[in-house]
């Protein structure tokens, strides 16, 4: 996941063995209407193989939908006014042997944002489906659509949202520093483990 002021792009990496195969037979068998008419890839939803992506940014109540499959079948949403919403979405589609690679942005202004700005936490949670089977990244339980149980993503650079998180946590620390004399040996104990653990070095990549 990347992002600048004005979008948020992500990367999908969806393994798939035999993909190239299994691309040629989904193409060759396109779509159909309830009278068995082409369906119009625009606004269209499947699940037989595809990524879904929902995101609810700060602040708000609405989220949003994005639905991509490796033949071009794409639908977006929001949680008020469905397909008739529009984002404006980009997205390109590669298939390799053994699976196939999904790039979307995603415009902030469809959203009611006028920027994104760094430290922002979003709601958000991705499905991937595969011929009526699906993983999910955060387990939100019979229903996708429950942005009350999407993880988190901040928007942020890793050395400013660990330098906020390292906040965070010495205050948490100091908190129970004062409580641990009440709370007994056993959590004095497991919470010197966890000062030692958080003041160790975070690695640096190279």
């Amino acid at each position: 996941v990347l992002f600048d002021q004005h979008n948020l792009y992500f990367l999908f990496e969806i393994i798939l063995p035999d993909a190239a195969e299994i691309l040629a037979e989904i193409k060759s068998n396109p779509l159909k209407d309830s009278k068995g008419n082409l369906k119009d890839k625009r606004d269209t939803y499947s699940s037989r193989h595809s990524v879904e992506l929902f995101l609810q940014p700060p602040g708000g109540s609405k989220y949003y939908q994005f639905v991509v499959t490796p033949d071009g079948y794409h639908y977006d949403g929001d949680s008020v006014a469905g397909s008739k919403w529009d984002s404006n979405f980009e997205f390109a589609v590669k298939t390799a042997a053994d699976r196939w690679f999904l790039e979307m942005k995603i415009p902030a202004s469809r959203m009611g944002l006028k920027t994104i700005k760094p430290i922002q936490t979003w709601r958000l949670n991705i499905t991937r489906n595969r011929e009526s089977n699906y993983s999910t990244w955060t387990a939100v339980g019979g229903n996708f659509h429950n942005p009350y149980m999407f993880g988190k993503l901040i928007t942020a650079s890793f050395p400013a949202w660990l330098k906020n998180s390292e906040k965070i946590l010495k205050t948490r620390q100091d908190i129970l520093k004062k409580k641990s004399s009440e709370l007994g040996k056993d959590f004095d104990e497991r919470f010197k483990m966890l000062e030692k653990f958080s003041s160790k070095p975070v690695a640096k990549s190279g």
